[in-house]
């Protein structure tokens, strides 16, 4: 019994001891992730068991940062707590940069009473939140923003002259497609480090090449940098939408714009020859004729039409390989302009369909090309060849052929192919919503910028060369002059 009685009161005291702790984790949780009414008529503060076990304080005992005012503050409702939880730099003695950050913020200078907890909710704050999906880690991101700054808590507030998030961000174009983009992509300073540095309103960014850049900053985490060259765009974003200039392959943009380069470089040897064995070519005097061809609707198209791919090819362009500022314009004026001209492109080319069908003009392009495939190398070989020495045209224009051979394939090709699915897959690009999920593994979006890029290429390089050969009538103005006034015009030699 002597040797027992010490043991009993040790283990009394024990007992005490543990009774007048505060509640273990275990015991708040069961509490705590109830609605209210079911435990008490109390107001109580709950949350999701799921994401508290997932957080980086799961592990932690409540009255690490929940201190009761005595021993048996938590045995009554409400509780009675003592020293307000500790500030978050008190356990994280790491967070030096992230506190000068935030004490540059806006949140810091603007409200007194700001602290981590108002945005990190220390009950469901993750570790590690790259393993999270893309839309998840966003809307996540995005939430802690929108809980203080929807329209009802800003008003509540009091704050005068602070537009609705709605109304505050109708300067972005499809603001639905913006939205599913992080909110501190734009209202941190740009190089994409400080997080934590809010900033003011009036100085949040509205430089369109922080995400639409292949080497933008913000890009990174939506597009990854460990395979810049996966074709057109890594499906992640494409999910959702195309992003112009940041979702582009340099593989095949280095491939196109050398296609590009070549071919400029092709038309300009091929003037340069012209030029240099001009005085070799035997001169004789010639008959002008004129021969009314293209009618004034066709004109008009025409000049329209080229005007407007010119456009699209620049604007197109230049949305393509992003940054914001650039020669002629910048970006967003470039994707105005390229979205107005795309329009005008639609009407433009449904006034060429109309106009072919009521004219007859269609069978310029559906008729059969003249001596076929002979045809088509006997104009090449002019091209390549006869054209420096002097030769005659092998083939003249009249109202019943108005092109010649190889005009006849390249605009068939042009007109009722390119032409048409270029225009269809812009207009899908508008509205990525009506495309499907998935084709062969691929968002849909994936493979209509993927198709509206490669035709925006073969057309831009068939507007080098259309303008080109443009000079190879008779006379260099020749062929110029009869989309003016409608007359084709060849010289007959006397």
């Amino acid at each position: 019994m002597r040797t027992a009685f010490p043991v009993l009161i040790a283990l009394q005291l024990v007992a005490w001891c543990l009774a007048a702790r505060p509640a273990g984790a275990e015991t708040c949780v069961k509490c705590h992730v109830k609605p209210a009414e079911a435990v008490t008529d109390h107001r109580i503060f709950v949350f999701e068991v799921d994401r508290w076990e997932g957080s980086v304080h799961a592990g932690l005992d409540c009255a690490v940062c929940h201190e009761g005012a005595d021993d048996e503050a938590f045995d009554e409702l409400p509780h009675r707590l003592g020293a307000p939880p500790p500030a978050c730099v008190e356990c994280h003695d790491d967070f030096e940069e992230i506190t000068e950050e935030y004490e540059r913020s806006i949140h810091a200078t603007e409200i007194e009473t700001f602290s981590c907890v108002r945005c990190h909710d220390p009950h469901t704050m993750r570790g590690n939140r790259a393993d999270m999906p893309r839309e998840e880690r966003v809307r996540e991101a995005n939430q802690s923003c929108i809980n203080c700054h929807r329209d009802a808590v800003i008003a509540a507030a009091g704050r005068e002259g602070v537009k609705g998030l709605w109304e505050a961000h109708a300067w972005i174009p499809r603001r639905e497609a913006h939205g599913k983009m992080r909110c501190v992509g734009c209202h941190t300073p740009i190089d994409g480090s400080n997080v934590h540095e809010v900033l003011p309103r009036a100085q949040a960014t509205r430089a369109c090449d922080a995400c639409h850049d292949v080497n933008a900053p913000h890009i990174a985490e939506y597009v990854g940098r460990d395979d810049p060259s996966s074709w057109v765009t890594n499906p992640l974003i494409f999910k959702d939408a195309y992003m112009p200039g940041a979702t582009r392959n340099r593989v095949v943009d280095g491939v196109l714009v050398g296609l590009f380069w070549l071919t400029v470089c092709g038309v300009l040897g091929h003037a340069l020859l012209r030029v240099l064995t001009r005085r070799n070519r035997p001169r004789m005097s010639a008959t002008a004729k004129k021969v009314k061809l293209y009618p004034s609707w066709l004109r008009l198209w025409h000049w329209s039409n080229a005007i407007l791919m010119i456009v699209l090819a620049y604007t197109g362009v230049r949305m393509h390989f992003g940054q914001r500022r650039g020669p002629i314009m910048s970006f967003e004026t470039a994707f105005d302009v390229h979205n107005l001209g795309g329009s005008l492109l639609v009407v433009v080319g449904a006034l060429f369909l109309i106009g072919n069908l009521l004219s007859g003009n269609q069978r310029q392009y559906l008729s059969k090309p003249r001596d076929g495939l002979k045809g088509n190398f006997r104009q090449a070989r002019w091209y390549l060849f006869g054209i420096f020495k002097g030769e005659p045209h092998p083939y003249h224009v009249g109202t019943e052929h108005k092109f010649n051979p190889l005009q006849h394939v390249s605009y068939v090709g042009v007109m009722y192919v390119i032409y048409p699915l270029l225009i269809l897959s812009g207009v899908a690009l508008l509205f990525p919503k009506v495309l499907p999920e998935g084709v062969l593994g691929h968002p849909g979006a994936w493979w209509v910028a993927a198709i509206h890029w490669a035709l925006a290429a073969a057309a831009i390089l068939f507007l080098v060369v259309h303008l080109y050969l443009g000079s190879t009538g008779d006379k260099v103005r020749d062929l110029y002059a009869a989309m003016i006034d409608g007359f084709h015009r060849h010289r007959e030699p006397e």
